[in-house]
Parts: C-alpha cells; structure tokens; sequence
C-alpha cells in the first residue's frame, strides 16, 4: 500500500511520500486499533514479552527516541504510575485490591529510512481484568448479567496513531501475535447455548411440570371409581391446589437453574498480585457454585415431576 502511486494534478507521489506531507502540513496522524474480545490470563512475563516485542518492532523501523509509561488502575479506584517499564517491573504484588487495566503507552520518534524525516508514533495498549471489573459491579442483580456481557469490555485493545501505514500495522500485528499467545480461556459452546436460552428455564418447567402433574391427575382419575357429583368436585378441587402448588415449585426450581447458569462466567484476568489470586480464586469458586446449583435444579425438577405422578395416584385413590 505504501509504493501505491497517487496522481495529484500532474504529480505521481506514492502513498508514504503523501502521509508525510499530510503530517508536515496538518501536524495529525493517523490511527489503527484493534480489540480481542476472547478471554486471556496476563501475567508479568506476558507482559513483560510484548514490551520486548513492541521494542524490537521500534527498532526494526528505525526508531531514534523513545519512552513508554504504565498505569495501573485497580479496582478500588486507586491507580499507580511508572515512567517506564523497568519501574513497573518493581510492582508491589502484595497489593490487595485487584487490578481493572494496564495502560501501557509507547510513544516513539522513527526515522523513515527513504526521505530521512523523523515522525511521532503512539501506540496505547489497554490490558483489562474483565473479573475484577465484573467484581466491582458485584451489586447488580443477576438479571442483568446477560445485558453485562452484551456489553462487556474486550480485554485486549490496542491503539497505534502513525505516520506511515505500514509501520502502524507492523505495531499492531505485533500486538495481536502476542495476545494470540497468551493463555486462553476457551468458551465452552455448552454453556454458551444454555446462557442464550436460560430466560425459557422458568416457564418452561414451570408450565412443563403442571402438565405433566394434570396428565397424571387425567390417567389416575379414568382408573378411580368415582361416581358422585360431590366427590368429582372435591377431587377437582384438591387437584387445582395441587396443580398450583406443582407450578409454584416448577416455577421456583426454574429460576434457580436459570440463576445457576447465568452466573457461570468466562472472564479474563490480570495476576499480579494478592488481590488478583483472590479474585480468582473466588471466581473458579463461584464457577463451581454455579454448575452445582444448576445440576440440582434439574435434578429437583426431576424428581418434582415423579412426585407429581405419586401425589396424582394419592389424589384418586379409592
């Protein structure tokens, strides 16, 4: 893209020789970015390995000045500043609050090898704790976490404003090779489809064991020796408070199970310090919580649905 030719009146200019007069003229850059939205574990060596990557990116363009800064942010709403990295490196990991996001900024002065000019660059790498934040917003109710993930922040972005195209899309698929590999939380396709239908858990085995119970109640009551108005209507009668009584407890195992696997989640995480190992720790907890009380769910609506069928033959019985 950068050897394109471009007409401008009776002038060829290629396409790298056009930016540089853009930024000459305008003093503006230009900007890139890209977001990974899948979940990842960072820790200070993943860290540690795309400042190296993104340094060696500098240098190989000829990079002549630059500086890089961190801030972390976490979830107490305290944030820490380093004026490079090797500060940062001094982290104190007995810090108890979790950690939302690192910024990492990188600006750098390169030399374009063909005209000899020199060019601001800018690259702003956000890696972001989505439990930790998930974590501070631990008042919402369940229902809201299906709204929460729609609008769930992606874990890895990163921003490069550049002069020249090719060298701000060398920064960034540096970045990406590098969030390629890190430790990836793989989405369980299971999970997944249940969260997208959870909502139908309630009606379903609420309507659904109410059915059943009154199928039961139809056969149980073509085998009793009923013959009497009055003893129809008092069947009748027990039959529709237990119908009710089986559709509250339908209703109520449902929303459990709705619960239970809406609150299975797939978050990434940041581990530098204690508050981080804490976070995830009650996070695989919570994990574990979660399928239990789903399992159960089922289970109990299982067995409600047996116990209809008894509680049918006891309704009828002669």
């Amino acid at each position: 893209m950068s050897n394109d030719i471009i007409e401008i009146g009776e002038n060829q200019l290629d396409f790298k020789t056009l930016q540089e007069l853009y930024n000459d003229l305008t003093g503006k850059t230009e900007a890139n970015s890209i977001q990974l939205d899948y979940a990842v574990t960072v820790r200070m060596s993943d860290l540690e390995q795309v400042n190296y990557t993104i340094k060696q990116c500098a240098v190989s363009h000829g990079a002549i000045l630059n500086n890089c800064s961190v801030t972390v942010f976490h979830s107490n709403k305290s944030k820490e500043q380093f004026s490079s990295f090797d500060r940062f490196k001094l982290y104190n990991k007995g810090n108890s609050s979790p950690i939302e996001n690192i910024y990492l900024e990188y600006n750098y002065l390169i030399r374009n090898a063909s005209s000899g000019k020199a060019a601001a660059y800018k690259i702003g790498l956000h890696t972001s704790s989505t439990l930790a934040i998930a974590e501070g917003e631990n008042r919402l109710p369940i229902s809201s976490m299906r709204i929460r993930r729609f609008f769930s922040l992606s874990p890895i972005r990163c921003k490069v404003n550049f002069v020249d195209y090719v060298v701000g899309r060398s920064f960034l698929q540096a970045v990406q090779e590098w969030a390629d590999g890190l430790d990836r939380k793989m989405d369980n396709k299971v999970v997944e489809t249940a969260q997208k239908h959870s909502h139908w858990a309630n009606p379903i085995f609420a309507f659904g064991s109410t059915a059943l119970f009154l199928y039961f109640s139809g056969a149980a009551f073509a085998r009793s020796s009923i013959d009497t108005l009055t003893g129809l209507a008092s069947q009748l009668l027990y039959v529709t408070a237990a119908g009710l009584l089986v559709w509250l407890l339908g209703s109520f195992l449902g929303r459990i199970v709705e619960l239970g696997i809406d609150r299975f989640q797939n978050f990434s995480i940041i581990l530098l310090n204690k508050g981080d190992d804490r976070c995830h720790s009650k996070f695989s907890k919570n994990n574990r919580t979660a399928a239990i009380q789903s399992v159960l769910g089922i289970g109990s609506v299982v067995g409600l649905n047996i116990l209809s069928n008894y509680l049918s033959k006891l309704l009828f019985s002669a």
